[in-house]
């Protein structure tokens, strides 16, 4: 029975998959957003409902591509991100369309300006890229509330949801959110 045991550990143990961030980890941490200069750097803006989130064009990229951390995400590719990413343009601006906001506000929104295929994907796989570049803290927060660049009082805490569904947010210092993936599905 032992000997059982020790060949699973052998072939189980160095065959974990390795992640860049654990989400499901994270209880509680708070954010130290950094400034970023806008008007000299390449930037990646990533709106929200209530908020405009800046990234380093550079360290987007290097997060995607760093071998070190492809095992956790090698199977999805990136191939929008990263060909916008390539085109060296000074800034590039997406607006989430599909995890800020419900479904009635997108199709308002969808009857004035058509749904674009290359927003969708850009939306999709910048979902996870973006959380894990803040909890790293690469980024810059502009409050649409407030109308200011937040540089304290930030955290991300993981919430409970429906069946057993987990969620790290991403909240303001008033306690509002403006961030949130899933890191767990529920039954």
């Amino acid at each position: 029975m032992t000997l059982q045991y020790l060949i699973a550990l052998v072939f189980f143990l160095p065959n974990q998959a390795n992640s860049q961030v654990d989400f499901g980890s994270i209880r509680k941490q708070k954010l130290v957003p950094l400034f970023i200069d806008t008007i000299s750097e390449n930037i990646f803006v990533f709106e929200v409902r209530n908020a405009t989130i800046y990234f380093r064009q550079d360290e987007v990229k290097n997060f995607i591509e760093n071998p070190e951390y492809e095992p956790g995400f090698y199977h999805y590719g990136y191939k929008s991100l990263r060909e916008n990413l390539e085109q060296k343009h000074r800034k590039i601006r997406v607006v989430d369309m599909y995890f800020s906001h419900g479904q009635s506000f997108r199709d308002s929104i969808f009857k004035v300006n058509p749904e674009s295929l290359l927003l969708k994907q850009l939306n999709e796989e910048f979902y996870v890229v973006g959380a894990a570049l803040m909890l790293k803290g690469r980024f810059m927060i502009y409050s649409k509330t407030e109308n200011k660049i937040l540089t304290k009082k930030l955290v991300a805490r993981r919430e409970s949801g429906y069946l057993g569904a987990r969620y790290l947010q991403f909240y303001f210092p008033g306690k509002q959110s403006f961030y949130s993936i899933i890191t767990a599905l529920g039954e």
